[in-house]
């Protein structure tokens, strides 16, 4: 209509011809009982729900050898050994902590600087990455040094991934998300009930 009033009759004809069109047809699938929607409603639509979805994740990557293996030797080990380094407040009651890593062959030491290969990774860690972290040698105790274990595992999905720590879900990553503060504040205290729930029970003051 603006075209019209600014005297392009040739836009404004060509405007008018399109509703006729349009409503023409909708007049036709009236009389046949069929839906009016309008042809690209279904667009419309898209576009709306996109917005709405707009603050959801979203996958952008799915599990395979390579997606894995850069997960466990860029965020994963890198993710373990912050935790293991904030833990500071067992360092007195314990000589040292370290991290294991399983395989079929079982229970290795984890550097905190080792990169798998994807071989290693396609041959031991298709399904999860199972590491131990343990609490060396109580110092006081002379008579029962005890030790304190905890599993943290990290399981691999289709589309993500859950780390575990004793069979627990602590929280679920998209395979492209870095660990924020939050997760590594949630693991640390997850840890830290559990070594203060193991020396109650070793102690015998819970």
């Amino acid at each position: 209509m603006h075209d019209a009033d600014a005297g392009n009759l040739d836009s404004f004809l060509i405007y008018t011809a399109k509703q006729l069109a349009w409503s023409l047809e909708l007049s036709i699938k009236a009389g046949k009982n069929e839906s009016i929607e309008e042809v690209e409603d279904w667009k419309k639509k898209t576009a709306l729900l996109k917005k709405q979805l707009a603050d959801k994740d979203t996958i952008k990557i799915i599990k395979s050898v390579e997606a894995l293996t850069d997960l466990i030797n860029s965020k994963i080990v890198p993710f373990l050994f912050a935790v293991m380094k904030d833990l500071k407040e067992f360092d007195d009651l314990f000589l040292g902590k370290r991290f294991r890593f399983y395989t079929t062959t079982g229970y290795r030491n984890l550097p905190i600087d080792v990169k798998f290969n994807s071989d290693q990774v396609s041959k031991f860690f298709q399904d999860n990455f199972l590491t131990k972290l343990t609490f060396d040698d109580f110092t006081k105790d002379p008579d029962n040094p005890f030790s304190l274990d905890l599993n943290l595992n990290s399981k691999f999905l289709k589309h993500k991934y859950e780390l575990e720590i004793n069979d627990s879900i602590v929280f679920t990553r998209l395979y492209h998300q870095e660990f924020t503060k939050v997760e590594l504040e949630e693991t640390m205290n997850v840890i830290g009930r559990f070594i203060i729930s193991g020396l109650e029970q070793k102690l015998n003051l819970s």
